[in-house]
């Protein structure tokens, strides 16, 4: 249900904060991860293909992993002094044993077969053939590391449609005197459209976000969708497609009519 996708995205959240904060480099934290004993001769500059490799033919630890859940938690509790239920702790364990069992060339998303295993999609290059994960370098990994021990990844679990995830978020941001630079919808506004009013509602969310000229949506179109829906994109091998909007463009377009399916949304305004 969308109750549980909503629960484990906030379980694996808390379990990726404790493991940033407690590993050192990014081969500490995928030996984390993956509850897999860290192997030696890792370069600080190896690529994140070199870094996945270095790991094919290691085997899973259920010592470690317990070691590591134990790690979890005890961050989680005693130093953040998050209110852990015991099903809070149950879960904890239920995604970091996932982890264990797929490993890093097994683990992928669910609904979709042709989906890519972790370690490809973390070692995946832009269109300049740039990988930006935060697997990517050290300094990548030391950037993320650096918000979660500051606290400033901030996870909110909730409906795009609803009256309280993007309204809480809007006023936070208005008491703060901040503005929404970037929005990432990934395909998520397809199910809104789907769900008629729904689509509507998102949009009024949007509307009271704080925001600039320059503010943007992020949104991702599948290969198979777009020729599903009749959508052109460019031509490539990738499955994902990735593309800009300006947020403002798009709220206009729906408040005047233009905008009315997710068709019209990915052609109309595309930068």
């Amino acid at each position: 249900s969308d109750l549980d996708i909503r629960r484990d995205n906030a379980i694996e959240h808390l379990m990726y904060k404790a493991l940033f904060e407690t590993s050192a480099d990014r081969a500490e934290f995928v030996s984390r991860l993956f509850a897999r004993r860290r192997p030696g001769g890792l370069s600080p500059n190896a690529t994140t293909e070199a870094l996945f490799s270095a790991f094919r033919d290691v085997d899973p630890d259920p010592v470690f992993y317990e070691e590591n859940l134990d790690a979890v938690i005890d961050r989680l509790v005693n130093v953040h002094h998050f209110p852990l239920s015991d099903n809070d702790r149950t879960d904890v364990g239920r995604m970091m044993n996932a982890f264990l069992t797929a490993g890093p060339f097994s683990l992928k998303g669910f609904g979709d077969a042709t989906n890519p295993p972790y370690a490809q999609l973390l070692s995946a290059a832009d269109l300049d053939g740039v990988n930006q994960s935060f697997l990517a370098s050290e300094r990548n990994f030391g950037v993320v590391k650096a918000l979660q021990q500051k606290n400033l990844i901030v996870p909110v679990v909730g409906d795009f449609a609803g009256n309280k995830a993007l309204a809480g978020i809007a006023r936070y941001l208005k008491d703060h005197g901040a503005t929404v630079d970037a929005f990432y919808v990934s395909n998520v506004e397809r199910y809104l459209f789907e769900q008629g009013e729904h689509g509507q509602q998102f949009y009024a969310n949007v509307t009271a976000l704080p925001r600039t000229a320059a503010s943007t949506f992020v949104r991702a179109v599948t290969s198979d969708i777009s020729i599903r829906l009749g959508i052109p994109i460019p031509q490539s091998t990738a499955k994902w497609r990735t593309f800009l909007y300006n947020v403002n463009d798009c709220l206009a377009g729906v408040a005047a009519g233009r905008i009315k399916s997710y068709r019209e949304l990915i052609v109309e305004g595309r930068k």
